[in-house]
């Protein structure tokens, strides 16, 4: 089959689906993996394997849209179960594997493969995909500065280096006000294991006023998330601090566990909103009262904050309406979630 930019191009009874992945072996192509729109769902694409297959052509994972879509969407592919088509033995060894499926779509060239769906076998190059969403670099990410004292100033920004190293990531430049948000993220290419991060805080655009450092011990393991506090220039000063987030080579964005006892009649206490991009669920408004809000103020080194994101509750994640599910769960129970900070 002839390639278009890097994709198989589908012979004619694929139906109108394009190739999604290939599983090959000695002898050549064994599966072919394509995706199409639904002629029985509306709004919903699916992957199947290939009519020529030996599994028939039958749907292996779906993706809803809110609206039809032309184009097939690239991410939060979810497992298809037996009631879909899929036979049990093989419905239930998908919703046992990793549901969230990820796509890329150009020249070959230029293909990321930690970007490569969760499949088993070989991808087209003949070797095992990463895992997705793992970068090899260490990355960076500064939501933002509290607690900044009144200033002239008219705008702020961060620069994040290794101390003794060059290189330097640097946020745009954020309006003056006393909690900035940064929402800089960022690899920092130059960093090995060993070395420390060093954040300077600057008022217009070359004026240092605080800086912060993070020691490796805190970091090494699995990252890092919370407040580190910041040294304010020419003053005494230790409220200013700054919400940093470091993601290790290898590993995934840290977040933290927030477990609230949920019993009859008590509120979980937020607003949230389905985050399709990322299939997690944001905070947008807590309620005083609340668990969330009793959290907060009994874990003030953990507190949810607005527009955080909810990636998990009670060992369920991978799609915004799974999440939703768990949420709107009314018996009794304790109630696990995992927190993503803004702007990770």
């Amino acid at each position: 089959m002839e390639q278009v930019n890097g994709i198989y191009s589908p012979m004619a009874d694929f139906a109108g689906g394009e190739a999604f992945q290939l599983e090959v072996n000695r002898d050549g192509i064994n599966k072919i993996y394509i995706r199409f729109r639904s002629n029985d769902v509306r709004n919903t694409w699916v992957i199947s394997l290939s009519p020529n297959s030996d599994a028939g052509g039958v749907h292996l994972y779906k993706r809803e849209c809110e609206k039809e879509q032309i184009t097939p969407p690239l991410f939060g592919w979810q497992p298809c179960a037996a009631g879909d088509g899929v036979s049990e033995r093989h419905a239930t060894q998908l919703v046992q594997g990793v549901p969230k499926l990820k796509y890329h779509y150009g020249p070959l060239q230029e293909i990321n493969w930690d970007c490569q769906p969760p499949l088993s076998g070989l991808n087209a190059r003949g070797r095992t995909p990463r895992q997705q969403g793992i970068s090899s670099s260490l990355i960076v990410c500064v939501i933002g500065a509290h607690n900044i004292p009144e200033t002239r100033a008219h705008e702020f920004h961060v620069v994040c280096q290794v101390p003794g190293k060059s290189e330097i990531v640097e946020s745009t430049p954020v309006p003056a006000r006393r909690d900035p948000e940064f929402k800089l993220k960022a690899p920092v290419r130059s960093w090995k294991h060993g070395d420390h991060l060093e954040f300077t805080l600057y008022a217009e655009r070359n004026i240092p006023i605080g800086q912060a450092e993070l020691d490796y011990e805190h970091f090494r393991e699995s990252g890092f998330v919370g407040e580190v506090p910041v040294t304010l220039l020419g003053t005494d000063s230790q409220e200013v601090t700054m919400g940093v987030c470091i993601t290790m080579p290898g590993q995934s964005t840290p977040g933290f566990d927030v477990a609230v006892r949920k019993e009859h009649g008590s509120k979980i206490g937020i607003e949230i909103a389905p985050d399709l991009q990322s299939n997690a669920l944001a905070v947008t408004k807590i309620l005083e009262g609340g668990l969330i809000s009793q959290w907060n103020g009994d874990n003030p080194e953990q507190q949810v904050g607005i527009r955080d994101k909810i990636v998990d509750i009670d060992g369920v994640a991978g799609s915004c309406r799974a999440l939703l599910m768990q949420f709107a769960r009314n018996e009794p129970r304790t109630m696990r979630m995992r927190i993503l900070r803004s702007g990770t």
